[in-house]
């Protein structure tokens, strides 16, 4: 910032202090300039000046801010925090610039200008295990905002890291649900001995409509197509992706296979069933309906599914499904394992 400052601004501010010293003369366009170029060489200087501190002695926080435009002090005792909140917060990107997650763990207080950020990633990985761990070593409450809600559900810490099935053991989680008695329209539900199999149909494109289908959305490949050359290859590439995005939806079906050792998700494809991933049951801490921008393959999620949450990660499974239908997936999840 300062650099850029004195290129561009150093000779536009000295003709201009010259002419105010020789003439009295202002040229108001070059006096504009020199103020937005003074501001940002001194918004630069301020980052070599700026200090920002917290302390902790085990029942205080001090928290010291200095820079060239002023300092800021204040004290808090850790029982003012209400909890531990673990949150993530999605920046879009620009330009030249991806879109990504921070993955965030702060002390919740009532001022946000007195929250205190403990850890900052753009990798989940570790961002669960780190949030218990600090809810433990501070004893205070455990809180999980999920991506796409303001408020946020509380934990003890006790609880922290038990399974849905210890949690259900000790009746601190409600399992009464009877999963034949009212199945959604949209699912399938198969009983095979202690296995229930749900089915989700994905996206289905009747066989007539599947040329239209193909074609709507593929103006602009079309048009590199029309373009011709090396752009031709482009728009074949896009017209293959498409086409068999909406193939691969039309003939494939997600399956959920529950059973009280955990779970199976797969696919049915024509030519068989995919080998999919097991969760096993004393892994999973929870089971809900909501959104989490990042499962474990690192897919970023938009729509709500049902998030199954391990010590690992979580694990999405029905994206796109009604309302009803994911709350009734959830619960029949949680009817089956946690027993």
């Amino acid at each position: 910032m300062m650099l850029i400052a004195v290129v561009f601004g150093g000779q536009p501010t000295l003709l201009l202090i010259k002419s105010i010293l020789n003439n009295g003369d202002i040229n108001f366009e070059t006096f504009v300039f020199t103020v937005i170029i003074t501001y940002l060489f001194l918004q630069g200087l301020n980052q070599f000046f700026t200090r920002t501190v917290t302390e902790f002695d085990g029942n205080r926080f001090y928290y010291r801010h200095k820079s060239l435009f002023g300092s800021k002090a204040w004290d808090e005792p850790l029982s003012k925090y209400k909890g531990v909140l673990a949150r993530s917060e999605y920046h879009s990107g620009s330009k030249n610039c991806s879109s990504y997650t921070l993955y965030i763990v702060e002390l919740l207080h009532p001022d946000k200008q007195r929250r205190i950020r403990l850890y900052q990633s753009r990798w989940s990985c570790s961002h669960r295990a780190i949030w218990k761990a600090y809810s433990r070593q501070l004893a205070l409450p455990a809180l999980w905002q999920d991506a796409e809600k303001e408020e946020y559900t509380q934990y003890d810490t006790k609880d922290l890291g038990k399974s849905v099935r210890e949690l259900a053991a000790e009746g601190k989680l409600d399992i009464s649900f009877n999963p034949v008695a009212t199945v959604p329209e949209s699912l399938q539900l198969n009983i095979q001995g202690d296995q229930l199999e749900v089915e989700i149909s994905n996206f289905k494109i009747p066989l007539k409509m599947l040329p239209l289908a193909i074609l709507m959305p593929l103006g602009l490949p079309a048009i590199f197509i029309w373009i011709g050359g090396y752009v031709t290859i482009v728009g074949v590439l896009i017209v293959a992706f498409f086409a068999g995005a909406l193939i691969w939806a039309s003939i494939t079906t997600t399956l959920v296979r529950i059973k009280r050792e955990g779970l199976h998700i797969l696919s049915r494809t024509p030519w068989g069933e995919t080998q999919g991933k097991r969760i096993r049951a004393d892994t999973i801490e929870n089971v809900r309906v909501g959104k989490t921008r990042e499962d474990m393959t690192g897919q970023s999620q938009i729509s709500r599914a049902v998030v199954v949450e391990t010590a690992a990660g979580d694990y999405t499974i029905g994206q796109d499904i009604d309302e009803d239908a994911l709350e009734w997936l959830k619960n029949c999840i949680l009817s089956v394992v946690a027993k």
